[in-house]
């Protein structure tokens, strides 16, 4: 949690850059000093290189937010919160940023609502004055209840950056009462099944790797299948770890992708959907760690270093394979019950009722037989032979 309560600190370190330099000199600045971090050779600094980054769009987009809402008037309940690794406190120099506008209204000829998109979304206003586009979709609490999949997973790392009236705690309660946990489950077990695992078994290959998807999401794998089961932010989750050096792992990976972003910045153009070229390190990447010492090191310093990075990197992956893993089949092996209290759970063999041994009429049978198949209808789950 020490990286999450420093990061007040570097939101309140550039606001006041933002109120001094104004918005688009104090950003660049920033991201300027935030660059020759991330090019020194300190290894052990993943995740304070991303808060620090991050920071600056979030005090920079909280001052606009609060600047637009007094200027234009509006009175209703708003906030604007970040969310996924913008939420997290994770941006590296290639990350999207994610926001999210929170309205305690109807959404629809919301007039405040079609001021902030004037400016984020229909022109390139707020890029112009700020250096970076705004990416901030709209909800309001009626919307908050439909959330599901990839939109419900970002939603886990709601994080307030202008709020004045605790929107965005009103916001996690209202999901955490309405969203479907085991689904969520589902969800990212999906991801697991057709991607990750597969990524853990191949994580010696040093020809390709994507850091993003085949790395951090390995471990993310790992925290979102705990932090779903009450929709608890990651940092929560982080703070209960057993182990500390699986999440040094984590932050390991992030400080390698933060160097690779760097060199690869500028070369490719955007894929969208959060996928990113420069996630991808391919084999000339590995031997390029030694730059990271610049060009007054000699060349078997370089040599020495870079080995010593990759070493580290491997065993980053490792660790982060074997933590997710570990915690995807724990829960199985426990098994997930299809809500709180349920007697249905999902465990390795798939759905069973726990408590049909109890039953002694065949009505009592018969309708635990039939819940156990409605259940595996409605999630499209094999049931335990």
């Amino acid at each position: 949690m020490a990286v999450m309560d420093g990061m007040e600190t570097l939101i309140n370190q550039a606001r006041e850059a933002l109120r001094r330099e104004g918005a688009r000199a104090a950003f660049a600045r920033w991201i300027e000093a935030s660059d020759a971090r991330i090019r020194r050779p300190e290894l052990d600094n993943g995740r304070e290189l991303a808060a620090e980054r991050t920071a600056i769009y979030l005090a920079a987009v909280a001052a606009w937010a609060e600047r637009e809402q007094r200027v234009f008037g509006y009175d209703r309940p708003f906030a604007v919160a970040a969310i996924g690794g913008t939420g997290r406190g994770e941006m590296a120099p290639c990350s999207d940023n994610d926001f999210a506008l929170l309205f305690d209204d109807a959404l629809e000829s919301n007039a405040f609502l079609a001021h902030l998109q004037a400016q984020i979304l229909q022109s390139n206003r707020f890029e112009r004055e700020h250096g970076f586009v705004c990416n901030a979709l709209p909800f309001n609490l009626e919307a908050a209840a439909g959330l599901s999949g990839k939109q419900l997973n970002a939603f886990l790392d709601l994080r307030p950056v202008y709020d004045p009236h605790g929107l965005t705690a009103a916001f996690r309660e209202r999901i955490r009462a309405t969203c479907d946990t085991f689904e969520h489950f589902l969800h990212v077990r999906g991801f697991w099944k057709d991607h990750w695992e597969k990524a853990a078994d191949e994580c010696e290959r040093l020809d390709r790797f994507d850091i993003k998807n085949d790395g951090l999401r390995l471990f993310l794998a790992g925290i979102w299948t705990l932090a779903g089961q009450r929709f608890q932010h990651s940092a929560e989750i982080y703070a209960t770890l057993d182990d500390p050096r699986d999440l040094a792992a984590y932050a390991f990976l992030m400080r390698v992708r933060a160097f690779v972003h760097l060199r690869q910045r500028g070369k490719h153009r955007p894929l969208g959907g959060g996928n990113h070229p420069e996630d991808v390190l391919r084999f000339e990447d590995f031997l390029a760690f030694g730059e990271l010492l610049g060009p007054e090191a000699g060349e078997r310093e370089r040599f020495e270093f870079a080995n010593e990075v990759r070493a580290r990197l491997l065993a980053a992956r490792r660790r982060v394979a074997r933590f997710a893993k570990s915690v995807i089949q724990r829960v199985l092996k426990e098994g997930r019950p299809v809500a709180p209290g349920h007697p249905i759970v999902f465990g390795l063999g798939g759905l069973c009722h726990t408590t049909a041994h109890r039953c002694r009429t065949p009505r009592e049978k018969s309708r635990a037989a039939l819940a156990l198949l409605l259940a595996a209808q409605r999630y499209n789950v094999p049931i335990d032979p």
